[in-house]
């Protein structure tokens, strides 16, 4: 048998046992080389699926968004996002109640970890991630969604501001699979981060502050998929 006809080989405890030593490598390697082609060709779709991610958020100016296959499989596309401190000690300066706090350094190396919460909220000032313009209320009063006044209540008491989920969870109260809720998560992340904000950082002539904190801390953000599947 050629490696053509190996890599299809069906493999159970019964092949496993029965097959002669030479002939399990010559699958091992027949498998090997397959599973290397084929990771290199997914990788190049998932480059093409990560550009038209990146169109897409900016065409649609959200966070995070979603493509779907044919049939029981889709995308979920949103922006990772790495923080990177410039100068740690303006930074614990411009933030001298919270950052022993929030902020740990790991031994032997240069590495900050920051609490999640907060690190949220320091990633939303940097990036101008936030907005007071509306309450979630509003966004939630003015999405047109249709609804009763339990389902309403349900929602924003459940909305964490986590993209996934929160289109889940409104899908599922809605009994609305393909419901696009995309402009409005993307609303509500900014007010939730915006109420992260008032929770950890001074109000006080807040926007020259975020100024300041914004020459020692950089986010680089880039558009991450994860494909799922049936």
């Amino acid at each position: 048998m050629n490696r053509e006809d190996l890599k299809e080989q069906r493999i159970d405890q019964d092949f496993l046992e029965d097959a002669p030593t030479d002939l399990l490598i010559e699958v091992a390697a027949a498998k090997d080389s397959w599973a290397r082609a084929v990771g290199a060709e997914l990788d190049l779709i998932k480059a093409e699926l990560q550009r038209r991610a990146e169109h897409e958020l900016q065409e649609k100016n959200v966070k995070s968004t979603e493509f779907f296959g044919e049939t029981n499989s889709y995308v979920n596309v949103s922006y990772a996002q790495k923080l990177e401190v410039l100068n740690m000690s303006a930074v614990k300066a411009l933030l001298p109640e919270v950052a022993a706090e929030k902020i740990s350094v790991k031994p032997a190396e240069v590495k900050y970890e920051f609490e999640k919460t907060f690190k949220q909220a320091l990633i939303a000032v940097i990036t101008g991630d936030y907005s007071d313009e509306y309450t979630i209320e509003q966004i939630v009063d003015g999405s047109g969604w249709r609804m009763d006044h339990s389902q309403r209540s349900l929602i924003l008491k459940k909305l964490k501001g986590e993209y996934t989920k929160d289109r889940d969870m409104i899908r599922k109260t809605l009994n609305n699979a393909t419901l696009d809720v995309d402009v409005e998560l993307y609303l509500i992340n900014k007010a939730k981060n915006w109420q992260l904000i008032q929770a950890f950082f001074p109000m006080e002539n807040f926007e020259e502050w975020a100024g300041e904190l914004r020459k020692y801390i950089t986010v680089d953000e880039t558009p991450k998929i994860e494909l799922k599947y049936a």
